[in-house]
């Protein structure tokens, strides 16, 4: 296959992908106060068409402050580097499900840059 062909299969896997997760993060089978689920994350994105496998690296939750002491852009993209460093240990299963505390809300902000992050297999990668 080439190239071409498999970078417009995966933008096509991708667009798939980007609504697959934003329906299940808005679904109406969630409850209110259910916390976010690795699995069910992961889940969501191996049921769309095109997509071979998922190698589900980070799942978390970016803390913004509060209403009366709000994060700084600096804090909050401080955050979301945390979240991004996986331990090599931690690496080969799923993420752990993120802590969210009572009277906080978690919701999937897909317009942030960076909130989803895809790539394309390559050739090495698990099949």
């Amino acid at each position: 296959m080439s190239a071409t062909s498999r970078l417009i299969k995966f933008w096509f896997a991708a667009a798939r992908t980007r609504s697959a997760i934003a329906r299940w993060a808005r679904s109406a089978a969630r409850e209110i106060g259910q916390v976010p689920s690795a699995g069910e994350a992961m889940a969501a994105l191996q049921a769309v068409r095109g997509v071979a496998w998922v190698d589900l690296v980070a799942f978390g939750t970016i803390g913004t402050g509060t209403a009366d002491s709000p994060a700084t852009p600096d804090e909050v993209a401080e955050r979301a580097k945390a979240v991004l460093v996986v331990e090599a240990a931690a690496a080969a299963g799923l993420p752990p499900d993120p802590e969210v505390e009572p009277g906080q809300l978690a919701y999937l902000a897909l317009d942030a840059p960076g909130t989803l992050l895809l790539e394309p297999a390559t050739e090495g990668d698990p099949p």
